[in-house]
């Protein structure tokens, strides 16, 4: 992006809006057009909110005192096995750690050059501290260089680690420390210069919005000056294009929606903006002052998002990028990046003292549970080989080794989370008095394996559903998502009409929904072909848009939104999933409201919901209906009624009067009767999920 550009021309009185970048002004007017002026912008990497909390072993022992006795048992346990180690070594070998392989294996070979490699690992994180204050000062853009060196950097980064491991020959202990922990730094390297690369371009448009503003002002002042500002007839043709789509629209009933949540900025302003952008010619004194205060409101938007989430510190872009702040973040126990986390007031140095005792001695047990139970398995199985035995031979010893194996592996598991993820991050914390324990769930509880995935290890979870899980559920389809202030597990599936995910109406509901406090998701069910909302063909045919070819069937819809809830489940990490059908979606609501599918569903004037799919539910259901509605007349409703009744599952229909179909999506807000239907309907939505999700 080339920035704005301001000349002077003949008229005194106008002023001609020019701009070689044209995508700027493009995004500035499609925002305050397409959402509520009231509304928090919402920025990316703002997904994931630190908490104040203990771990789930503390928090377990405060308050579910009931079960503290098991956790005692299992180190009771732990210690008369350890005894009983010990005292046999002692017969046997004179020492207890009998042989002593396993720590000669740990400490024969390069462990100072272990550790040197470890701290240049650690330094060399610095990098990408250089490379954002390089993209800082404008010689390279994020957007453009920036993220491909940083990628190459990355890439070379573990390559040199597996390489060096591989090089000196080091044993599996040295080799499994150095590589798990280059792969940490890693995943900290991507999350800090993602996070910042983002910023940088929102750092750069506010500076280009500044001088705008800036030129604005000195020409209403009278001040002189060289630079026009705005858009000519040198706009973009692509922007040209997407605003003449945007003036083909529905703009009396954009502009009655609107009217109900802006107030900083009148439709009809921005839309004249929009025509005399396309049109070239220059601007009036009336619309350089709507422009003024457009950018006035999105600088202060842009300033907000700089701050990220910062509320008890003036650590914000680019104020953050100082050598304290990255080595602070690459000594935190968390793989994601942010401006401000939640910190404890001082350091409890003896409960400092107790993890690292627990960590020193619980690798003690885990070497002697190597020693006595695993390696001698793994040599004889070395010596099988060794003696000529053939594979079929070994192959029928493998059974035998399993079970030899599955005991001490089981307690080798169990041992290395607790040291990990209870004794090494929770000393971390405290040392660095991060006040987010939570890095791990009651993972032992889980009923499948997502659930196992995601809990078992929260600070890896949590770095793939920032930078990972987001990008993957939009690479084949596009979808509309919407967070909550605050992250739940709750979240709705939002199944639109025929117009689609990127009609406003649609966009403005699920904004609602998670300003309700759930996450919602609206996919493309329609491939990117939904029905145009004005302006159709005079020979468009809905029956033949719908039946095809290719069509909108349950066999080309149905899997969209069985791969969108799956991958809510599953990456998004969505443990409770409401559907929400309006119209079209109904259908699909209806049919995922089934165990493992969907808890809860609302729809609103259904359409094409057969007798048999009301039979099947097996959840909660509530519906919303018009009563003028040619596809859900008033025996279909009875019908359905009926049907409802008979399943034993809780429902609702609520019978509005005065409106139609399509009522709750598409409707005119200006006539009380249709707004307070629209709105009741709404709230019937909202009311539903905080009764049964």
């Amino acid at each position: 992006m080339e920035e704005l550009e301001s000349t002077e021309i003949e008229q005194d009185d106008q002023y001609l809006l020019t701009a070689d970048d044209a995508e700027l002004l493009q995004e500035i007017l499609n925002h305050n057009l397409s959402h509520q002026s009231g509304e928090k912008r919402k920025f990316r990497f703002q997904d994931l909110k630190f908490t104040r909390q203990l771990s789930t072993f503390q928090n377990m022992g405060t308050t579910a005192p009931q079960f503290h006795g098991f956790f005692v048992l299992f180190w009771m346990g732990v210690t008369l096995m350890l005894f009983r180690l010990a005292a046999n070594n002692w017969r046997t070998y004179g020492s207890i750690w009998g042989k002593n392989e396993i720590i000669r294996l740990m400490m024969d070979k390069d462990v100072m050059v272990l550790g040197l490699t470890d701290l240049l690992l650690c330094w060399s994180t610095g990098f990408c501290l250089i490379l954002q204050r390089v993209v800082l000062k404008g010689y390279i853009r994020w957007n453009g260089l920036g993220w491909l060196i940083q990628n190459i950097w990355q890439t070379t980064y573990l390559g040199v680690v597996i390489w060096w491991a591989y090089h000196r020959d080091w044993p599996w202990t040295h080799t499994v420390f150095i590589v798990l922990h280059c792969l940490a730094m890693l995943m900290k390297q991507h999350s800090y210069a993602a996070y910042n690369g983002y910023l940088s371009e929102m750092y750069r448009k506010r500076n280009m919005l500044k001088a705008s503003l800036s030129q604005t002002r000195g020409k209403e002042r009278g001040q002189p000056t060289s630079t026009k500002m705005g858009y000519s007839s040198a706009v973009d043709t692509e922007l040209n294009a997407e605003i003449t789509d945007l003036k083909k629209q529905d703009f009396n009933q954009r502009s009655s929606e609107l009217q109900n949540y802006s107030r900083s900025h009148e439709t009809d302003q921005l839309l004249s903006l929009i025509g005399t952008i396309e049109t070239g010619v220059p601007l009036e004194p009336s619309q350089v002052k709507s422009l003024r205060e457009l950018l006035e409101q999105e600088i202060e938007v842009l300033s907000e998002g700089l701050k990220g989430r910062c509320s008890l510190t003036n650590n914000h872009y680019p104020r953050n990028l100082t050598i304290g702040n990255i080595c602070d973040f690459m000594t935190l126990p968390t793989l994601v990046y942010e401006l401000e986390y939640p910190r404890t007031k001082k350091i409890d140095w003896l409960y400092v003292a107790e993890k690292t005792l627990a960590t020193f001695g619980i690798i003690v047990v885990m070497i002697a549970v190597s020693q006595s139970w695993i390696y001698p398995v793994v040599m004889d199985t070395v010596r099988m080989k060794e003696e000529g035995m053939t594979a079929q031979q070994r192959l029928q010893e493998f059974p035998w080794v399993l079970g030899d194996l599955l005991f001490p592996f089981m307690m080798e598991y169990l041992l290395a989370f607790y040291v990990i993820w209870e004794c090494v991050l929770n000393a971390v914390a405290e040392i660095t008095m991060f006040a987010d324990r939570g890095f791990y769930s009651d993972w032992w509880n889980s009923v499948s394996w997502d659930q196992f995935a995601r809990d078992w290890n929260r600070p890896v979870h949590n770095f793939l559903f920032r930078h990972v899980y987001h990008g993957s559920i939009s690479e084949y389809l596009e979808v509309y998502i919407s967070h909550p202030e605050r992250s739940t597990k709750r979240a709705i599936l939002l199944l639109t009409d025929v117009i689609g995910h990127r009609f406003i109406n649609a966009q403005l509901i699920a904004d609602q929904l998670a300003a309700n406090g759930y996450l919602v998701v609206m996919p493309d069910l329609f491939h990117g072909d939904p029905v145009p909302l004005n302006n159709r063909p005079a020979s468009f045919d809905l029956m033949s848009w719908l039946k095809g070819p290719p069509g909108h069937l349950p066999d080309r819809v149905e899997p969209v939104v069985q791969a969108i809830l799956k991958e809510m489940k599953s990456s998004m990490g969505c443990e409770r999933v409401g559907a929400v059908g309006y119209c079209f979606g109904a259908k699909y609501a209806v049919r995922l409201l089934k165990p493992g599918l969907c808890d809860v569903a609302y729809v609103a004037h259904p359409s094409f919901v057969d007798a048999e799919e009301l039979q099947a539910i097996q959840g909660p259901l509530s519906i919303a209906a018009a009563e003028s509605d040619s596809i859900f007349p008033a025996s279909k409703r009875h019908e359905s009624e009926d049907i409802l009744a008979k399943t034993g599952q809780p429902y609702q229909i609520n019978l509005f009067s005065g409106v139609e179909h399509g009522f709750a999506v598409r409707a005119d807000i200006t006539k009380p009767t249709i707004r307070f239907a629209k709105e009741s309907a709404f709230l019937q939505a909202v009311a539903w999920f905080d009764q049964y999700l």
